[in-house]
């Protein structure tokens, strides 16, 4: 759990971007870690373009470690960002940032890692030999590369998705008030007395942001959420970016209740994000077995995919 206290000044100072940059972060870290959470198109884009380019550096930061640096998803300064001003950004990375954030996804020499983590630990140390500036400077040149092959092709229908979510989020803070906005973000978004929480696994950390805010900004890469918050020893600290998963289109919605029925769609349209039958019980105000029951029949006919984790069982969307 991560609790963000924000306080009133903080709570006006939230606001939402759209960051090239920070797609490609998570496309990069989510390839890395978590691939079978992407969209299949996505997942196969992603690894083809590091394998082909052979963009060394990039899948290193990826794999080495839990995290993926917060640098190289520069923090956005207006509501839209320019890919090539944010690569600019990447490439003059203070030194200091740059030595405190690598240090801090290389696996631990004490311990034994994977393979992948040890290759990729041992790449980014030889990287890093050559100067915490050259490095930075190449990471950019990387990043441009896989923008330019991989992202920037498709920026435009992705860009729109995300501007229709950002503006229907404003129409449900207008209407019902900033809490619920928040609550309706997602099943991690959680707004509690003047405080942001969010339920992401093995995260335990409070901060007090009372006159910074936050940057939310919206994924269309599913699950899981990602956060970019600074530990308080961490060089140049930044305001905290958060994703949240964009929601399905009303008029997909629409649609697809027209084929599969009201409630169906409307649990399809919960599931961007693994969920338990329980979980979307509460959040629909149905009872468990009428979830349990359309669950199953949107998992036989290949809607969903099923995990299971200890004693529980999650659903998510199946990825086209």
């Amino acid at each position: 759990m991560i609790r963000i206290d924000l306080g009133s000044e903080g709570l006006a100072r939230t606001r939402f971007a759209v960051s090239p940059l920070h797609l490609v972060c998570e496309l990069l870290y989510k390839a890395g870690h978590y691939p079978s959470y992407l969209p299949r198109t996505w997942q196969s884009r992603a690894t083809t373009v590091v394998r082909e380019n052979r963009l060394t550096l990039l899948a290193a930061l990826a794999t080495a470690g839990p995290v993926i640096p917060d640098f190289i998803s520069p923090l956005p300064t207006a509501f839209d960002s320019d890919p090539h001003d944010q690569l600019h950004q990447v490439a003059i990375t203070p030194t200091d940032r740059v030595d405190y954030e690598v240090a801090s996804v290389l696996p631990d020499p004490g311990r034994k890692g994977t393979d992948l983590s040890n290759r990729s630990g041992t790449l980014l140390r030889r990287a890093m030999d050559r100067g915490e500036g050259d490095f930075a400077a190449r990471v950019a040149s990387q990043l441009g590369q896989f923008w330019d092959i991989a992202v920037g092709p498709h920026w435009t229908e992705l860009h729109d998705q995300m501007h229709s979510d950002i503006s229907r989020r404003a129409v449900d803070s207008a209407r019902e008030g900033f809490h619920q906005m928040i609550n309706g973000l997602g099943p991690s978004f959680t707004w509690n007395a003047g405080s942001l929480q969010l339920d992401f696994p093995l995260c335990d950390q409070s901060v007090s942001l009372t006159s910074q805010g936050v940057i939310l900004v919206p994924s269309i890469l599913g699950a899981p959420d990602m956060s970019c918050i600074d530990a308080p020893e961490a060089p140049g600290p930044r305001i905290p970016m958060i994703t949240y998963p964009v929601a399905a289109s009303p008029a997909r919605s629409q649609n697809l209740g027209d084929l599969i029925g009201t409630t169906r769609a409307e649990i399809l349209a919960e599931l961007t994000q693994p969920q338990s039958t329980e979980g979307l019980a509460q959040r629909l105000h149905l009872s468990r077995a009428t979830v349990s029951y359309h669950l199953q029949i949107l998992h036989r006919a290949g809607l969903l995919q099923r995990t299971r984790r200890s004693r529980h069982v999650y659903y998510q969307r199946a990825a086209p």
